[in-house]
């Protein structure tokens, strides 16, 4: 019973019409380009082998000679060319050697 009270006020409160109208213009917004955002943009096609088979992707990093793709289930990290070739898949999930308990990117 003792929050019944402070319940009621807090309805009686939030039901309260505040609406306001907003009027945006955008005939007056500038665009933003992706190349306005993004400096370096390009497209490699990975090699498709049963060992490179990827599901869903959790993160893409790229260095100057690699790409490496960590999949958010399983989890793999698997190792491509700059130009998208297959290398290998990097260690695997376990407890044993060369094996390890999580990736964390």
């Amino acid at each position: 019973m003792r929050y019944l009270i402070p319940f009621l006020i807090l309805f009686l409160i939030s039901c309260n019409d505040k609406s306001q109208e907003i009027k945006v213009n955008l005939s007056d917004h500038n665009p933003i380009g992706i190349l306005d955002i993004a400096a370096d943009i390009f497209s490699v096609e990975l090699e498709l082998t049963q060992a490179s088979l990827i599901g869903e992707i959790f993160k893409i990093e790229k260095t100057d000679d690699h790409i490496f793709v960590l999949e958010s289930n399983g989890p793999r990290l698997l190792q491509f060319s700059k130009n998208g070739k297959f290398i290998k898949s990097i260690g695997k999930e376990g407890n044993g050697p060369r094996e390890y308990k999580r990736l964390i990117t």
